[in-house]
């Protein structure tokens, strides 16, 4: 049985702002990005516990077509999207909200 899915705050910026750079690149390629990502998370959200712990609890996937990894954690019946961080991001932010910086959802 497939979990319910919660995007943090901070995760749904970077989905829209990597959708949004990826659509200006070439049309179509935001829709791709789009679909990718939807793909990745249905995976996580049908099998949350097959993708390697970082610590505290957070899982991480890199699914490969585009340079991000989904970091995210199991609640209850839930899977907290914590972060889509692109390969090139500033470490330094997401080592802040893998934290607890920023907040839950």
């Amino acid at each position: 049985m497939a979990l319910q899915l919660a995007l943090h705050p901070a995760a749904r910026q970077e989905i829209v702002a990597a959708g949004e750079w990826y659509e200006e690149q070439r049309p179509g390629l935001g829709e791709a990005f789009a679909r990718w990502l939807t793909t990745a998370i249905d995976r996580i959200c049908s099998q949350p516990y097959i993708y390697p712990l970082l610590g505290q609890g957070l899982h991480r996937t890199i699914p490969g077509r585009f340079p991000y990894q989904i970091i995210y954690r199991v609640q209850d019946h839930l899977i907290v999207v914590v972060s889509v961080f692109h390969e090139r991001g500033d470490p330094a932010a997401l080592a802040a909200r893998l934290a607890g910086r920023l907040g839950d959802h």
